[in-house]
């Protein structure tokens, strides 16, 4: 694990209580912990590789529709 997946896996620990990399692993949300297969574009499935946030934690976190839907 490199050293940005060590800080990623720190932050969502103390915010979410989750690890990233077990939620990427897993394809689950790591906010809610919910199945993160389905979004909207491929904005949104990007955002997914870095964040590990489904598409309603997405929505609910930077708010709107993020683009035109696929």
């Amino acid at each position: 694990m490199n050293t940005l997946e060590q800080f990623k896996d720190e932050i969502s620990m103390t915010i979410f209580g989750r690890s990233a990399t077990l939620a990427k692993a897993g394809k689950q949300c790591v906010s809610c912990g919910k199945a993160a297969d389905t979004f909207k574009n491929e904005i949104s499935r990007r955002e997914y590789q870095i964040s590990q946030l489904c598409q309603a934690c997405q929505d609910e976190i930077f708010g709107g529709d993020p683009g035109p839907e696929e």
